[in-house]
């Protein structure tokens, strides 16, 4: 079963799931202890939302936290199109198909309720991909990440120097 976490709970459970929440993180985010902090304060304010997936054992009357998912509705501002976007995926090793399967529902009737058009995600494992195509999620699509801090290198640097010598050629330009 998925719930919503409670903003109250999120504080009471956060260093619990801290880790597990910066093991997650999507591939345009690198991990520092105030964007994790900023994390916190984006689910205590409800500006991202806390699902947890548990299971019940009512005859020894506990409950097992199987994986959890943070969510954030994302809105262009130019089309006006709402999306929410997973913003993280963490599973344990006991979560099955079904318990998947009912996120996805979950999530689907969340978004509606909330006006969105999609449920987008970022995955680099390809057995998440995979799966995620099972599920009905259009994966032909892929987010490109290029960090502005650092050094970059062209594939072919031969390449580089003919196209700027061919442009210097062409139209006088230097590159």
């Amino acid at each position: 079963m998925w719930v919503k976490l409670p903003p109250e709970l999120v504080s009471t459970c956060w260093n619990e799931l801290r880790d597990q929440i910066s093991e997650s993180l999507p591939p345009t985010i690198s991990f520092s202890q105030q964007r994790m902090s900023n994390i916190l304060e984006a689910l205590i304010s409800e500006d991202m939302t806390l699902w947890v997936a548990v299971r019940i054992n009512i005859e020894e009357e506990r409950v097992g936290v199987l994986g959890h998912a943070i969510t954030k509705i994302v809105e262009d501002e130019i089309t006006e199109t709402r999306n929410l976007m997973l913003f993280t995926l963490w599973s344990g090793a006991s979560m099955t198909r079904r318990d998947f399967e009912e996120g996805i529902s979950v999530g689907r009737r969340y978004a509606e309720k909330k006006g969105c058009e999609n449920i987008t995600a970022y995955a680099s494992n390809e057995s998440i991909i995979k799966t995620s195509k099972r599920f009905g999620f259009d994966n032909e699509w892929r987010v490109l990440v290029l960090p502005v801090k650092g050094e970059y290198s062209w594939v072919d640097r031969d390449q580089e120097q003919g196209a700027g010598q061919l442009a210097e050629k062409l139209i006088g330009l230097s590159i």
